[in-house]
């Protein structure tokens, strides 16, 4: 069965702080699979190294089959995610209405 995720040593440096290291992860399609830990345990780091917001310091990230190397949004738009506060959007709201800002 082919994995929809599958990382391989994945690893995460920032200012020489080492955030995740050597995660191997490999999740089937149609399995359900949960992050649970303390703060500090990285669960935001992989998902941010999984949606490409942030590049791996090592390792890789296979997302449908293909790596999430080069050019990843058209695997990118085959997922949805929420990682803490959708920062990217600050002026929208959940209901969909336009916030103004300035």
């Amino acid at each position: 069965m082919p994995y929809v995720i599958k990382t391989n040593d994945l690893t995460k440096t920032i200012g020489g702080k080492t955030l995740i290291s050597n995660v191997n992860m490999h999740v089937k399609k149609g399995e359900i699979y949960g992050f649970l830990g303390p703060n500090g345990a990285g669960k935001t780091t992989v998902m941010k190294l999984l949606t490409s917001l942030w590049k791996p310091a090592a390792g890789s990230v296979e997302l449908f089959g293909e790596s999430l190397e080069g050019n990843p949004y058209r695997l990118l738009g085959r997922m949805g995610s929420i990682i803490e506060f959708p920062v990217f959007f600050e002026h929208m709201t959940g209901g969909g209405k336009f916030k103004a800002s300035l």
